[in-house]
């Protein structure tokens, strides 16, 4: 327990303010902390050399001033701290990945609660002018804002140039990440190598990319998946299928594709945890077995461990998820104005499934 260390030297305030402004030193400096109980009347008026009623009116000044608290019974106590909870917000601009979201916003929970945000979420599925204008005064009033799923770079640049502390969790997709943002995504060269290494590293010589063309993470994800199959002399042997969606048609769509190469591919390496789950039932339904016809390896943001993903062999980053660093960056980030933007690009994990084996003919 805290005791001044010695009598107060006479000064010209009154006593009851002296000895206000000693104990609350001692609190601001941490001799006293939050919830600590105060000396008892008794202790104080001995250690002061004063009058029970000059130990009272120091008390209530500090009562009013909110440092201190009395506690019927039992004296009083140094004031907790109030929990300040901040507003923080997530622009998504992709609805077909609301279960993606969803856990991610689960896992990120920990670190949400940790920092003490207030997660608000608005979607932005295909923002006109008036629409981003509406974006940047949301931001404003927040104390910092997450953006998700390749949002355009003007789009950051204006949340940046309005003032809000902005972190891109994903991919920016046209144009380059802006140097005020903090950002935090998946290394796309390592994720393509990492597949074509496994399939290749499994026998198989044609490999078919699933993926989309909208954006520039599936272009770059494109050249990446070349110049590795390149790499491993089999550029011959590298194939794609694009389609944009998720729909029956678009899974339909995709088959047609696969089959149109002659020879066939042995493996699909498929973007998307989800849309990889889509392929191997149509591949099953087809009479298809999957590793043994076609070996299936998925990619995303995280790893998927639902009952529809359990089986399945993916590449994805840490199982925390992107929006957790995200988090935590626009957390160091709102903490410290002036601190320099960070850009972290997280490891890529494996998860063994039983959807990848060597091919039954030759690659």
């Amino acid at each position: 327990m805290w005791v001044p260390e010695e009598a107060m030297p006479l000064m010209s305030e009154p006593k009851h303010a002296q000895i206000a402004q000693d104990i609350e030193s001692a609190i601001h400096n941490g001799d006293l902390e939050p919830g600590e109980a105060l000396p008892s009347y008794t202790a104080l008026m001995g250690r002061y050399g004063v009058a029970r009623a000059t130990v009272r009116q120091a008390i209530s000044r500090l009562q009013e001033s909110g440092v201190i608290e009395g506690i019927p019974g039992k004296g009083c106590r140094v004031v907790e701290p109030k929990t300040t909870w901040r507003r923080i917000g997530l622009a998504s601009f992709n609805s077909d990945e609301d279960d993606v979201l969803r856990d991610e916003i689960i896992r990120a929970q920990p670190m949400l609660t940790r920092s003490r945000f207030d997660l608000t979420i608005r979607y932005m599925l295909d923002p006109e002018e008036e629409e981003v204008r509406d974006l940047v005064e949301w931001g404003r009033r927040m104390d910092g804002v997450l953006v998700r799923a390749r949002v355009a770079q003007d789009i950051v640049q204006r949340l940046i140039d309005a003032g809000v502390s902005t972190v891109v969790a994903g991919e920016i997709g046209s144009g380059e990440c802006p140097a005020g943002a903090g950002y935090v995504t998946l290394d796309i060269r390592g994720l393509a190598g990492m597949g074509v290494a496994h399939l290749t590293g499994l026998g198989h010589k044609r490999i078919c990319l699933v993926t989309r063309d909208y954006s520039r993470y599936y272009r770059r994800l494109n050249r990446f998946f070349d110049e590795h199959m390149e790499r491993q002399g089999l550029a011959s042997g590298a194939t794609h299928a694009i389609a944009n969606g998720d729909t029956e048609q678009d899974i339909l769509e995709i088959f047609r594709q696969i089959l149109a190469h002659d020879p066939r591919p042995t493996a699909a390496f498929v973007e998307g945890h989800k849309r990889g789950a889509h392929v191997i039932r149509l591949a099953e339904a087809e009479g298809w077995s999957v590793p043994g016809d076609l070996s299936v390896l998925t990619i995303g943001p995280m790893a998927e461990i639902g009952a529809p993903y359990r089986y399945m062999t993916m590449l994805h980053g840490p199982a925390e998820g992107l929006l957790t660093r995200g988090v935590e960056i626009l957390g160091a980030m709102i903490d410290n104005r002036n601190a320099p933007a960070r850009w972290v690009w997280t490891p890529i994990e494996f998860t063994a499934g039983r959807t990848c084996g060597p091919p039954r003919i030759g690659g």
